[in-house]
């Protein structure tokens, strides 16, 4: 009885989302083509990049697949995956991921990180200075 979910974003650069996972603690695997994304029994998806189940200690593995669009989502079969609320890991990627750009772009530009002020209702504020 698989259940896999797509949850739309608009994470479109790659690195920036590798970066992004291994920031957030995970072990993504990335290879040029797509894998399969495991749900329950022989269920599966495929993505590009996957968050394996065995290093998530869950029932299924975790993917992020780009449509047509360039942006990736994120696929998993919420039927066997006990520990994880998509909403809440969506939007902890999706925050992590525009930090990261940021930091990126930021530093493209020439300018360093200063510091990282949280507004209290989960938004953010980043403040950089000239290098």
């Amino acid at each position: 009885m698989s259940s896999f979910r797509q949850q739309t974003t608009e994470i479109n650069d790659q690195k920036c989302l590798e970066d992004t996972l291994k920031g957030l603690g995970y072990k993504p695997t990335v290879t040029g083509d797509k894998q399969k994304v495991r749900g329950h029994g022989s269920e599966t998806s495929k993505a590009e990049i996957i968050l394996r189940k065995e290093d998530l200690q869950d029932g299924g593995d975790i993917g992020f697949a780009k449509d047509s669009k360039g942006n990736f989502a994120i696929i998993t079969d919420t039927y066997v995956m006990r520990k994880l609320n998509l909403e809440k890991f969506t939007k902890e990627v999706k925050q992590k991921y525009a930090e990261t750009k940021i930091r990126k772009q930021a530093s493209a530009a020439g300018l360093t990180f200063l510091r990282k002020i949280d507004n209290g209702n989960g938004g953010f504020k980043m403040q950089f200075v000239k290098a």
